[in-house]
Formats: structure tokens, sequence, C-alpha cells
């Protein structure tokens, strides 16, 4: 007997509140970090609206930020970083998708299509799966 099933399995999970112990969570150090406000060190600006990260997360997803926090470029020394264009929207959530998929819910196919335009431009390759 054989029993073929095809579809998608979906697991929701509540995000961790700040401060809130982890465990065994291996999920915990994406979410963690991008509730800590304070120690964020880049700034991120899109159609006039900010959005903040920590270099260490976008350099490690992405080596075309790796290697643009690196070079000393104008960015790096000033700690900001304008996308002319993206929108600010699909900037956040490509941002957010960096620290943990469950910060960005209810994508639609036209984001879908938007971000991976926006992770094939800065080389985001684990993100191309989504």
């Amino acid at each position: 007997m054989t029993i073929k099933i095809e579809g998608v399995l979906v697991v929701e999970k509540e995000m961790p509140k700040k401060g809130e112990t982890f465990g065994d969570n291996r999920d915990a150090l994406g979410l963690g970090l991008w509730n800590q406000e304070e120690n964020k060190d880049i700034t991120i600006t899109a159609d006039g609206k900010e959005v903040t990260a920590h270099k260490l997360v976008l350099a490690a997803r992405s080596p075309v930020f790796a290697a643009m926090f690196e070079s000393g470029m104008k960015e790096t020394k000033e700690n900001k970083v304008e996308i002319k264009d993206f929108s600010h929207d699909l900037v956040a959530a490509a941002i957010k998708l960096c620290y943990h998929h469950s910060l960005v819910t209810d994508i639609t196919l036209n984001n879908k299509m938007a971000l991976l335009q926006f992770f094939d431009k800065y080389d985001i390759q684990p993100l191309k799966r989504i």
C-alpha cells in the first residue's frame, strides 16, 4: 500500500518577547537580536523611511553587505545605507528575513518575486528558497 500526500506544512510559533529565556531553541539568536533595538549599528533607508539592523547579521547573510561594510565605504563610516531600487516595505521584510522567517508573514506572490530580486541583488543565497 502506498499513500502519496502533496501539500504544504505550516507551523506557527509565537515570537519570543524581549528578554525572554529561550532555552534550547535554535531560532532564538536571530529573534533575540532582532528584538534588541539598542545594539543595532546600521540604518537602512528606502523611500525616506528607516530600518535598523546589525551589520554582523547582514554581513553573515550577504557577501555584498559584507564587502560594503569591510571596504571603508561611506556606508560603513556613516552607518547608513540607502536603497533606492526597492520599496521600504520590501526592504524591511528582507532585513527581517535575514534574522528569522517568522518575522514576516503573509508574503504575496508579487512580494516573493520582489524579495527574490532583492536576495539576488544582495546575493542572499539561503533566503532564495522562501
